[in-house]
């Protein structure tokens, strides 16, 4: 059996690899958009933050965060290159005495998650007050404390969509570039053209981030997703290296890489449409986010921006599973800035549910949430060539 996946960042790249680890055939459909998120995410595996959710969204994140240290592990025994991942902790930043009087719930809350999900790719939690905080991370504001989450990962996700691309070809698995298209038969199958060419699969998966409405029109009612932009600003700052990422009770971030390499981010901006531009807007946004958490941010040199569209859902979670209605249609988007952590952990259980197994996937994740968007359009009638007769 075959599927077509559609799409090739870290959704349809994981859902692709897992399928073919099952045993199926794959055919993975690479359009190369402008501006796909992959390429630009900055890269934290955070199971968990300052944002509460609900338990079951809650333990699929947390198992996300497992997940990558038993993908890096299952690479590695098989003598892959995982340098792509590394573990870098994430410290849950307070920057005033308000998001400071957070701390102590917050604190309490974490750990409870930890205790009921484990600790695998988080960490036990550990409180850090203002002195603490300067004594082992001297690049952060005086006004700094936090939770730090010690065990919390980081990648590249530009090295990870090489490394399963590369997987992916190494198994035979057909590669084509190009537009897809979508139509449906007779019987309400869908169908995938490339460029003009049929693409034979009995399957389809839509993993085609932000341009996944599109795409799904005209089987689906469209604007279940929409385009987000994202602007990320890459600089080489002295004494950045070996600082835990920072992510706190606002929108922005910050990754510290080898080299004095910081990352601050990300803007998100609901009316980019997909123009993936660099604005001097949103530059000057991340730069003063960066400048709230490290004070000599103005000294840095600025290495790259790197701008993303996000595939954005109306209520800010992944859209996930077998489209309503469309025997043989399944979609992978909507994962907008958490797209890095729940990606590969999303293709592991879509895949299992696809060759008929069970999954972790919550149902607040599901398609059919979103009905009437995506109830299906009608299917082509057949052409009989005559009129119908009275009978």
């Amino acid at each position: 059996m075959t599927t077509a996946v559609i799409g090739s960042g870290i959704a349809g790249l994981s859902v692709a690899f897992e399928l073919m680890r099952r045993g199926r055939g794959v055919v993975l459909v690479d359009a190369d958009h402008a501006g796909r998120a992959t390429d630009a995410g900055a890269g934290i595996i955070s199971g968990i933050g300052t944002r509460r959710t609900t338990e079951n969204v809650l333990e699929f994140s947390m198992r996300s965060a497992e997940h990558y240290v038993k993908l890096v592990h299952d690479l590695a025994t098989k003598g892959r290159d995982t340098s792509f991942y590394r573990t870098a902790g994430e410290f849950l930043i307070a920057l005033d005495d308000s998001e400071a009087a957070r701390l102590e719930d917050l604190h309490a809350w974490v750990s409870t998650a930890v205790g009921t999900y484990g600790s695998v790719g988080v960490g036990v939690p550990q409180m850090l007050d203002r002195a603490e905080t300067t004594r082992r991370f001297p690049l952060f504001s005086p006004r700094a404390q936090g939770v730090l989450l010690p065990d919390v990962g980081q990648i590249d996700g530009r090295a990870l969509r090489r490394l399963l691309l590369d997987e992916i070809r190494s198994a035979g698995s057909d590669v084509v570039a190009g537009r897809a298209e979508l139509g449906q038969s007779s019987d309400g199958m869908v169908t995938v053209t490339v460029d003009g060419r049929t693409v034979t699969a009995e399957d389809v998966v839509v993993a085609a981030g932000a341009w996944s409405s599109e795409l799904l029109s005209a089987i689906v009612e469209p604007g279940f997703v929409g385009p987000q932009r994202g602007q990320i600003m890459h600089l080489r700052l002295s004494g950045a290296t070996a600082h835990p990422s920072a992510n706190g009770f606002r929108s922005y971030y910050l990754l510290s890489f080898a080299n004095d390499r910081l990352v601050v981010g990300a803007t998100r901006e609901n009316d980019s449409g997909f123009d993936a531009r660099t604005t001097t807007s949103g530059l000057e946004a991340v730069l003063a986010a960066g400048r709230d958490m490290v004070p000599t941010i103005d000294d840095a040199e600025l290495v790259e921006v790197r701008v993303g569209i996000r595939p954005h859902s109306a209520d800010g979670l992944p859209i996930v599973g077998r489209v309503p209605g469309v025997p043989n249609l399944w979609v992978a988007t909507g994962y907008g800035p958490q797209g890095l952590t729940l990606g590969t952990f999303i293709g592991h259980e879509l895949a299992a549910e696809m060759v008929g197994g069970t999954s972790a996937i919550p149902a607040t994740f599901r398609p059919d949430r979103l009905t009437p968007r995506m109830d299906p359009r009608e299917p082509p009638k057949p052409h009989s060539g005559s009129s119908p007769k009275a009978g």
